[in-house]
């Protein structure tokens, strides 16, 4: 078969619906997740980040200025900081010592002629990691791969990927996340339309009126909260409906309080571009992030 052939397929494969719906509204009440006794990040997180292909530079300074807010308190309220609080409250939970968790981006990588392709599947992310980490199991490997990319299980309901790979004989914790603005816009939701969703749902405008930087934050922020959870499938997780649901899947299409499918609850307004947000971070900079399944209420935390 020929090699364009070959990635049509694969790319097609990719695509189709697995298990999970394609629509972001989640049944609801989930069971409570449920600690496995398996390893969590905690302490301090170093980050190697890798932009796969074209990543824009309004895209990367959106990125980065959210993981610089993770930790940084002194920022109006509500912000990203006390979101992460919730997150960090899951080492109690898991009889471990509390205390914070520090996420600092040690490295950054380039990648723009798309050395694995334009069809990111699982080999293609074990094959990225070595030159990403040097080798550093240690190190949260994050790609960010850019608009064009087709990301594997992206439109079957994982608008975003964290998992873990087997390197050296150690395991490797990564997350992946994807530009859905042409590839799969279901995953912009709620600054598109879900078909899914009951008539007249509202659609709001992105807070940095850059589709793609806050749909990819919004994305890394679901995806980063499941790697520290939940980083070689033995943390937090509950078995449902033969899938195994954690803290990204547990609040999915969840922002604010009063959601409902199709309406992504409570939200502020930024009036100079009319853009909803939930969080504040630095530098002025506004976020849409997902709620966080609560071990301690057994439900979902939103900022708002």
């Amino acid at each position: 078969m020929p090699p364009a052939s070959l990635a049509v397929l694969l790319a097609l494969a990719l695509l189709l619906p697995t298990a999970k719906a394609a629509s972001l509204a989640v049944e609801r009440p989930l069971p409570p997740l449920a600690y496995n006794d398996g390893d969590l990040l905690t302490g301090s997180i170093d980050v190697a980040l890798l932009w796969y292909g074209n990543v824009t530079k309004v895209q990367k300074n959106k990125i980065l200025a959210f993981l610089k807010s993770i930790n940084a308190d002194r920022v109006p309220q509500p912000n990203v900081a006390t979101w992460w609080k919730v997150v960090e409250s899951y080492q109690t939970f898991a009889r471990k010592p509390p205390g914070p968790i520090s996420v600092r981006v040690v490295s950054q990588k380039q990648d723009p002629g798309y050395s694995q392709g334009k069809v990111l599947i699982k080999d293609m992310i074990m094959a990225l990691i070595p030159g990403l980490t040097g080798g550093n199991n240690n190190l949260l490997a994050i790609i960010v791969a850019s608009d064009g990319v087709t990301v594997q299980n992206m439109c079957a309901g994982s608008c975003w990927q964290h998992g873990s790979l087997t390197l050296n004989d150690k395991p490797q914790a990564y997350v992946l996340v994807g530009n859905p603005e042409n590839e799969c816009p279901i995953c912009a939701w709620p600054f598109v339309r879900d078909v899914h969703s009951p008539r007249g749902s509202p659609v709001l405008r992105p807070p940095s009126s850059n589709l793609g930087a806050d749909t990819m934050v919004m994305s890394l922020a679901g995806g980063l909260m499941g790697a520290v959870t939940n980083p070689h499938g033995e943390g937090f997780y509950v078995e449902y409906r033969n899938e195994e649901v954690d803290a990204t899947a547990s609040c999915k299409g969840v922002f604010g309080s009063g959601s409902s499918p199709g309406n992504p609850g409570k939200v502020l307004l930024d009036r100079r571009n009319f853009g909803s947000f939930n969080v504040y971070g630095v530098a002025r900079h506004k976020f849409l992030i997902p709620g966080v399944w609560d071990p301690k209420t057994k439900s979902c935390w939103t900022p708002l």
